[in-house]
């Protein structure tokens, strides 16, 4: 039970203000449109497309590419890294260890919040791919979640790897 303590203390304090909350939504928010805005805008010139991507279906070619992009920065530029990194050069990460806390709570706390971060980024994305851009699904939703935690898992260990070369 202490371990389910510990890592709501270290979600609580990475979340103490409500605008991080709004800030990391809406950046993925803003990318998303700016890739879908280009990319019609590119179509609409004129362009007739590269090979099967046409102007029907770039939309679902976008969506994909953001999510998997959410993903790969989450874990090796942005907090995934950097909170691990930030802790070492502050000099808090030796107190974090010979605390009472659990030291798996300190980990799981960092990379759960990124993966709460993500989840949050791509289901907002899907729905606006679903509601504005009338994207229909056809495949199996246990396939892709499963494919998804894997590229969670791959590149948050990959991003673990590299914070603590930093």
């Amino acid at each position: 039970m202490n371990f389910f303590r510990d890592l709501w203390l270290f979600t609580k304090l990475y979340y103490a203000w409500a605008e991080r909350i709004v800030f990391d939504i809406l950046l993925s928010i803003i990318g998303l449109l700016s890739f879908i805005l280009v990319w019609r805008a590119v179509f609409k010139g004129g362009f007739e497309g590269i090979g099967p991507l046409n102007s029907e279906n770039f939309i679902v070619f976008i969506l994909s590419g953001s999510i998997v992009w959410e993903f790969i920065s989450a874990n090796l530029t942005g907090d995934g890294i950097g909170a691990f990194v930030r802790e070492k050069y502050q000099g808090t990460l030796p107190y974090i260890l010979v605390s009472p806390a659990n030291k798996l709570a300190f980990v799981f706390s960092k990379v759960m919040l990124n993966l709460f971060k993500i989840l949050v980024n791509v289901i907002l994305s899907l729905l606006i791919g679903f509601v504005f851009f009338d994207i229909t699904f056809r495949g199996s939703i246990l396939l892709i979640v499963f494919s998804l935690l894997l590229i969670f898992v791959t590149f948050s260990g990959v991003g673990l790897i590299i914070s603590s070369l930093g």
